[in-house]
């Protein structure tokens, strides 16, 4: 079942057997549309996502600065998946992690002191592990999710690891 009609109050008399058939002859069609429609759309976000991931390889490869280059990223994956803070977390000389860009935070320096302060946590470790992104569907009861004040807004969390030649060079994190 993908819904229903319901039809009320026919204007002379009730309804019959023979609306009844009439509707549910129709009510076939009508979930076929449906059905069409609903994938259209999917085939049409496919190929929206599909265009955006080849518009964002172009503007990526070009040659840039480091700091120009994570705002970009940035920029481009706002195209891609809606988000309400992000932040590019890069592995830094002794080890740790430091902030590398954001968006959407309102006081990226002390966004910068909790990325200091949390190191590898669990979650970076299980990416780790698995070297796969990893997604936190409610911050509230994730074991792996460190609170701290000023950041309670975050209610849903993904990351995926940033690895060259099978070494850890950053996180790409996104917060809803």
């Amino acid at each position: 079942v993908i819904g229903a009609i319901e039809v009320l109050n026919k204007r002379r008399g009730g309804f019959t057997e023979e609306d009844l058939s009439y509707l549910e002859a129709f009510s076939a069609v009508v979930a076929s549309a449906i059905e069409s429609a609903r994938a259209y759309e999917k085939e049409q976000q496919r190929r929206r996502t599909a265009e955006a991931v080849r518009q964002a390889w172009e503007i990526l490869t070009v040659p840039r600065a480091l700091d120009e280059l994570l705002e970009v990223i940035l920029d481009q994956l706002r195209l891609l998946i809606e988000y309400s803070s992000a932040t590019i977390l890069l592995v830094t000389e002794n080890g740790g992690l430091e902030l590398g860009a954001s968006r959407g935070i309102d006081n990226p320096s002390e966004a910068a002191q909790v990325v200091s302060a949390l190191g590898l946590d669990a979650k970076v470790r299980a990416m780790l592990e698995t070297r796969r992104p990893l997604l936190i569907s409610d911050t509230r009861t994730d074991t792996r999710w460190q609170h701290f004040p000023g950041f309670s807004y975050i209610r849903s969390w993904i990351g995926a690891p940033l690895m060259v030649k099978g070494h850890l060079i950053g996180t790409l994190n996104l917060d809803h």
